[in-house]
């Protein structure tokens, strides 16, 4: 057996080493590369955020426009209602919208228009500008955070109700009212405090609380009696008949859209011995007076029809007699003065002047301007044609001798 040279032994183990090592090599590689393509979950519908599980969902939508900025995309969508709403997506509406939202956790959000709102979490949304009402459940145990720009507002009581509205240019404060139930309100730059049923408290535009103040009944009732988000929906809150009670408002109130004046004019002479003048009955579809009782048509009067040219006498009819045993005053006499007029018993309702509206001005007509003939064209002169020389007359030619 011939033997090995040391430097060939070495050179054997170096080539070995390098074709393992490269064997190697390729094989991390490809389980590199299938774990990069075929071997990785899919991704989820955004890399930057995960997927999460609704929360929320729009209820009900009483006006447009109303958009919804979802998690995963850059464009607000128009929101419809049945939209489920997670974690972290906005919802933004405008001028005279209003929606609902109904959280799993028996949370109602009211919003109203030029208002937007961010859900953080099924127990905190983000009240960024706008006007909300929010009512918590009464059979389940929740609590709600509303963070604004001025203040963060706390809310744990069962059907507990309150109403938010941030600070805007014109009032340059916001607003927490405490419709029914205990409210905690911690503004930004100062100390917590608590609201009862019917308190209400301005935070400024930097975040230093007023005066808790507890409004007069007549201002609370002027404030929320026509309130859209209380009664600008199809179905009422839980908790709304028991704020009606605390703050007085009967629905007479809130139906009572216009008073109508039936008084005398001011500063008015009204005869206290005056009857009071008839009225008409109109009906509430038409401004036409109602049609009087059918009454049997009067027959003809033979005799006046035969004698049609025959003048009648006119006959005042007779006063009649009232119920109440008034008897109406007598016609003026006849050498009364006429320039005196009597007041009326009873000066009619104050009618708006309609203003007149005047005729349009007629047309301005261009005048008529006659044309003129055109003058007659002038005839060449004619020169008369003088008579001709007479014809030379001939010389006689006397005879030769």
């Amino acid at each position: 057996m011939t033997k090995r040279h040391p430097s060939e032994t070495i050179k054997t183990i170096r080539h070995q080493w390098h074709r393992n090592a490269s064997a190697v090599a390729i094989v991390t590689s490809l389980v590199f590369l299938g774990a990069c393509n075929g071997g990785a979950p899919p991704k989820p519908f955004n890399a930057e955020v995960a997927p999460t599980e609704p929360i929320a969902k729009i209820q009900e939508i009483r006006d447009r426009p109303v958009w919804v900025k979802f998690r995963n995309t850059a464009n607000d969508s128009s929101g419809r209602v049945g939209m489920k709403l997670e974690a972290g997506e906005i919802i933004r509406t405008e001028a005279d919208a209003r929606l609902q939202l109904s959280f799993d956790n028996g949370i109602l959000v009211r919003l109203e228009g030029d208002s937007t709102i961010e859900i953080k979490n099924e127990n905190q949304v983000v009240l960024k500008q706008g006007r909300m009402v929010v009512m918590l459940p009464a059979d389940q145990d929740t609590a709600l955070e509303i963070d604004t720009p001025q203040a963060q507002i706390f809310a744990s009581d069962s059907n507990t109700t309150l109403f938010v509205e941030t600070a805007t240019e014109e009032s340059k404060s916001a607003t927490v009212f405490a419709l029914n139930g205990a409210v905690k309100v911690k503004p930004q730059h100062d100390d917590r405090l608590t609201l009862e049923t019917g308190q209400s408290v301005l935070i400024s535009e930097q975040g230093n609380a007023g005066a808790i103040e507890t409004p007069s009944l007549d201002l609370v009732r002027e404030k929320f009696a026509r309130e859209p988000l209380l009664y600008g929906f199809s179905t009422r809150l839980a908790s709304q008949g028991t704020i009606e009670a605390s703050l007085q408002i009967d629905p007479g109130y809130r139906e009572a859209e216009k008073i109508v004046f039936t008084g005398p004019k001011p500063n008015s002479t009204v005869d206290p011995n005056a009857k009071p003048p008839e009225t008409t009955a109109y009906s509430s579809y038409s401004a036409e007076p109602e049609p009087a009782a059918d009454e049997p048509e009067a027959e003809p009067d033979e005799d006046a029809q035969s004698e049609p040219n025959q003048p009648t006498a006119a006959i005042d009819p007779a006063p009649a007699e009232s119920d109440d045993g008034y008897d109406p005053p007598l016609p003026a006499a006849a050498d009364q003065d006429p320039d005196i007029v009597p007041l009326p018993a009873v000066p009619a309702a104050v009618q708006p002047q309609l203003p007149v509206a005047e005729p349009p001005p007629a047309p301005i007509q261009p005048e008529i301007v006659p044309i003129e003939p055109p003058p007659a064209p002038i005839q060449p002169e004619i020169v008369p044609i003088s008579d001709p020389p007479p014809a030379p007359v001939a010389e006689p030619v006397e005879a030769a001798e």
